[in-house]
């Protein structure tokens, strides 16, 4: 008979207010700070000092267990973008207290998050080495950008969102042309991981910090009218003759150092609203706050720099393993491979032979010491766990971890197999082998230009591949269903009358309204990955779908997004295939005239709104003429009475007497 055992799960998570992941910041009315707490969002008000709302994904939204928040970025309006430690961006309204939607593209934690001064586009970088911009309105990303070779670490737009300077631990300042998209300038000088980085309102100069003994600074270069900039104009004043090329690249230019007090690694430099005042953050407990001097103290205080910060200690990587010994004889039954990294603490269940573990790899395992097999893994924490205390009755155990949090698992009443678990740890290596396809140790790594490079910004996941299932799936029933349909009408022609039954797997659509449904239920940010999955043959089926899908007016975009894509997958292919010339040329017609049926809509919209607005604008007073004018008689009125009560009252007799005389009432 198969042993049952009782099944262990999370049960609370207490004691965390704000992890030391992530970091935190304010919305746009500046009355609440977002922190990040583990996989949650706390919501405070500043002055109440309580937390008004917890934003947390909802168990169904992810495929595994919850992840934590590893960056925040707060937008003009009441939206805000949260970086996750699987590589995912979600949208939060915090008004609604909703998940707005779900970027997917990084395939490593998500380390910073910058948005554009309207809101309209967000940059994130992260453990992947990549950037990715991603259109928040419309939902998708836009593009990757590619050349760091380490963790990008921060962030920041310069030139209204026209350029990007990026900031990594390969020790190199990266600033990216956004409308060409391509790297214009890499910016060396700091000997160790460049860790936060930041402007002046002006933008005038940009602070990098690193864990080097100082602060770099640096001059921007802004474009002017006439063409050149304002370091191009000095240097011909000056008689230095013609700008070189490198010049002409050149946006960042060495400016100098300030020396820091601490010798900690910066964790976060940033400028206050008016520019006369940097603060830097260290990764203790120290904030440093500095005053922008002016150019000539600049250059003196950058004179008085120190050698560079000592190495750090190897930590000494533990055999990881559990001993199970003996009492009787004292030797060793058995030597288990129990965690990735140290164990930290093992506990028996009271009066069996059932064993907790933990360790540094953030993980909690239960353990058989009679079969010496795991039975079940449980994953919550977000940092090493340090120890566990299991009850008397082991009917639950508690375990607390470097992230600051205390975490109680509780044993249910539903009984598990150790065959099925098993099973369920193989389809979790097999998923995340397809996430981490890029891992792949036995191939060599794709290496990158100098210059950088540009990539598709989705990542393929299990919902693409799922995806693309779906759609081939439905293009295959589709095609046999328009088979079907043939094979009836041929009979009917022949005068051989039959009742036509479709297909109920199809609900009742038509063959290209499945496919179209299909297609229309992937998520914006997934449609290139999808796409990108399918096979050529399927691909020439969806162009031929596609002129019946563009007469949609709400599928206008959709059909436009799919075109563009498969014509930049399968390019050569499509140039050499001579039966889809026909396919595209109708394509072509057919999608211009519905793109300017479009915009001339949109148009014609704008233009009645704008009208609108101005005569709201016109009109926004007349209802209330009439009472302001009255309002206007009442006070004029009352401050005259008020006028004739503070005069003395001599005064006010002579005045009625006089008054009195004019009319004829009084004789004198």
């Amino acid at each position: 008979m198969v042993k049952s055992y009782l099944r262990y799960e999370a049960a609370a998570s207490f004691g965390v207010i704000a992890s030391v992941d992530s970091n935190i910041t304010y919305d746009n009315s500046g009355k609440h700070l977002l922190a990040a707490a583990l996989e949650k969002l706390g919501v405070w008000h500043v002055r109440q000092g309580i937390c008004t709302k917890t934003l947390a994904p909802s168990p169904s939204s992810s495929l595994g267990p919850s992840l934590a928040v590893t960056s925040i970025a707060s937008s003009p309006s009441s939206l805000i973008a949260c970086g996750y430690a699987d590589g995912s961006v979600r949208i939060w309204d915090t008004e609604k207290g909703t998940c707005e939607t779900t970027l997917n593209g990084h395939k490593g934690a998500v380390t910073v998050l910058r948005y554009n001064k309207v809101g309209s586009l967000l940059a994130s970088g992260s453990k992947d080495n990549d950037i990715i911009l991603w259109d928040v309105v419309g939902e998708a990303g836009l593009f990757r950008l590619r050349g760091h070779r380490d963790q990008v670490t921060d962030l920041v737009l310069l030139d209204s969102g026209k350029k990007l300077v990026s900031s990594s631990k390969d020790k190199f300042l990266r600033v990216w042309d956004l409308e060409t998209q391509h790297c214009m300038q890499i910016v060396s000088g700091h000997h160790s991981e460049i860790w936060s980085i930041d402007v002046d309102p002006d933008e005038k100069y940009l602070v990098s910090g690193s864990a080097d003994p100082e602060l770099r600074f640096y001059m921007i270069k802004h474009d002017l009218a006439d063409g050149k900039t304002p370091l191009d104009k000095n240097e011909s004043d000056a008689g230095n003759g013609n700008t070189s090329a490198q010049n002409k690249w050149e946006v960042l230019k060495h400016y100098g150092e300030i020396q820091r007090q601490s010798k900690d690694r910066v964790a976060t430099v940033r400028f206050n609203k008016s520019g006369n005042l940097l603060a830097c953050q260290v990764a203790g407990k120290i904030v440093e706050i500095y005053r922008v001097l002016d150019e000539s103290e600049s250059r003196r205080k950058a004179k008085r720099r120190v050698n560079r910060k000592k190495e750090k200690k190897a930590s000494k990587g533990a055999d990881k393993n559990l001993k199970i010994w003996g009492l009787d004889f004292g030797d060793c039954h058995k030597s288990l491979f129990a965690h990735a990294d140290s164990v930290m603490a093992v506990k028996f269940v009271r009066n069996t032979h059932y064993m907790f573990s933990v360790g540094k790899d953030r993980l909690v395992k239960y353990w058989d010491a009679d079969k010496f097999e795991l039975l079940l893994t449980l994953e919550g924490h977000h940092s090493e766990v340090w120890c566990l205390a299991i009850s008397n009755r082991g009917d639950y155990l508690v375990t607390g971890s470097h992230d600051r949090s205390i975490r109680r698992w509780d044993r249910t009443e539903e009984p598990f197999f150790v065959e099925e678990e098993k099973e369920k740890r193989l389809e979790e290596m097999f998923e995340s082998d397809i996430d981490h396809a890029f891992e792949n140790r036995y191939l060599p790594k794709e290496e990158l230009p100098e210059e950088g490079a540009v990539a598709l910004a989705g990542k393929k996941t299990q919902e693409t591949i799922n995806a693309t299932d779906l759609i081939i799936e439905s293009i295959d029933m589709a095609e046999e269903e328009l088979k079907r349909i043939a094979e009836h009408e041929e009979e009917k022609s022949k005068g051989k009358v039959t009742d036509f039954r479709p297909n109920i797997l199809m609900l009742g659509l038509s063959p290209s309204d499945y496919v179209l449904r299909a297609v229309s239920n992937v998520h914006t940010n997934d449609l290139e990955q999808t796409l990108l999955a399918l096979p050529f043959s399927d691909a020439l089926k969806i162009f031929s779908y596609l002129k019946d899908w563009a007469s949609l007016p709400n599928k206008v975009e959709l059909v436009c997004r799919v075109a563009t894509v498969l014509l930049q997958i399968h390019h050569n292919q499509l140039v050499a295939t001579v039966a889809a010339r026909p396919v595209l040329t109708l394509l072509k017609d057919i999608l211009r005239a519905r793109v300017k049926e479009c915009k001339d809509t949109l148009g014609f919209n704008l233009a009645a709104m704008d009208h609108l607005k101005q005569l709201m604008a016109a009109k926004s007073d007349a209802l209330f003429r009439d009472a302001k004018s009255k309002v206007l008689e009442i006070r004029s009125k009352y401050s005259k009475r008020a006028e004739a009560r503070m005069e003395p009252k001599e005064e006010r007799r002579k005045k009625k007497k006089q008054k009195k005389i004019d009319n004829g009432h009084v004789w004198s």
